[in-house]
């Protein structure tokens, strides 16, 4: 493909890695040199990819058909060596707060569509029976039981979503479905209790 006098896709390729490697301040490569390294991946592309793409496909087709947890695999491959292993995944640890359990894939999810800030901390103190000291949004804390109270208490009663982009500085999208939040909760012993992240649903 490479070698092709009418080349397009050459020119696509070009400009594609080189807007990628802008990303993360790697010099640029011209058509030639880009013909050059698409050329030296061939090898890679017939084994490597396509055996790491096989197996992947594998566990899709398990996924898809519902199946438990022990017909999964992780495999790992030296082609080398060469070498190929599986290993059976383990389930994620489970925790349990009252009559809850929730892992490291659980989401509180919560209808965000008129949520505000009281409205947030009182679903999860009447659901959950748990006292929220924080929340956050990435690394802007948007309400924290230890801050100014009158600057905390001036927020109670603004939606989320306008907390976001006012203290977070994150733009909310019109097709949004999603706002993700992290909570720091305690047990009404005042005991620290790991929660799931937050999911506001905004449609």
């Amino acid at each position: 493909e490479s070698d092709k006098d009418v080349d397009l896709h050459m020119d696509y390729i070009t400009a594609a890695s080189n807007l990628r490697a802008a990303n993360y301040n790697i010099p640029p490569a011209d058509k030639h040199n880009t013909k050059l390294i698409a050329g030296k991946i061939i090898p890679a592309i017939a084994t490597s990819t396509s055996l790491v793409t096989g197996l992947a496909c594998l566990e899709l087709y398990k996924l898809a058909q519902k199946k438990p947890l022990e017909a999964y695999k992780n495999g790992f491959v030296n082609l080398a060596l060469p070498f190929f292993g599986f290993s059976e995944p383990i389930p994620a640890p489970a925790r349990t707060y009252l009559n809850h359990n929730w892992t490291l894939w659980s989401r509180f999810d919560i209808d965000g569509t008129s949520m505000t800030l009281s409205k947030l901390l009182e679903h999860l103190r009447t659901e959950y029976r748990l006292e929220v000291s924080m929340v956050s949004c990435g690394v802007a804390m948007l309400y924290t039981s230890f801050g100014n109270k009158a600057k905390m208490d001036g927020r109670l009663d603004v939606p989320i979503a306008k907390l976001i982009r006012d203290v977070a500085k994150v733009e909310v999208g019109a097709k949004q479905k999603y706002l993700m939040l992290e909570v720091s909760c305690t047990d009404e012993a005042g005991e620290d209790v790991e929660t799931p992240t937050v999911r506001l649903r905004l449609s």
